[in-house]
C-alpha cells in the first residue's frame, strides 16, 4: 500500500473511476467502471483487496472492462471489518474503502 493515497483529491476534473456497491456488504459486492478517458477496450483492470493491516486478501484481473458494466466480486470467507480495494487501469490507480459486516 506504500505510495498509494487513500483519498483522492476532490476536484471537478477528478471524478471517481470505480463505483463499488453495496457498501457495507458481506464480502460479496460488485464494482462498475466509469468511463475512463483513453481506456482501450482490451485494457486490463486489476483489483486487489487489502485488510486494514495491509495484508492482500483477494486479487482479480479483468480484461476488456466496459464502462458502466457491473462486475461481481466474491471474497473468500471474509472477516467483518474495514478493507481497502485498490483498482488499477493502465497508469490510473484508485483506492476505495470496503466495509464487510
Amino acid at each position: 500500500l506504500d505510495g498509494v493515497p487513500l483519498a483522492k483529491k476532490s476536484t471537478a476534473e477528478e471524478a471517481p473511476l470505480f463505483i463499488l456497491r453495496p457498501n457495507p456488504n458481506r464480502g460479496t459486492f460488485a464494482f462498475r467502471v466509469q468511463e475512463i478517458p483513453g481506456m482501450e477496450p482490451e485494457e486490463e483492470v486489476s483489483l486487489e483487496i487489502y485488510s486494514a493491516s495491509g495484508q492482500l486478501v483477494h486479487q482479480e484481473h479483468y480484461r476488456g472492462c466496459l464502462p458502466y458494466m457491473e462486475y461481481p466480486v466474491h471474497m473468500q470467507d471474509p472477516v467483518s471489518g474495514l478493507y481497502y480495494a485498490r483498482f488499477r487501469c493502465g497508469t490510473r490507480v484508485e483506492m476505495l474503502k470496503v466495509l464487510v459486516e
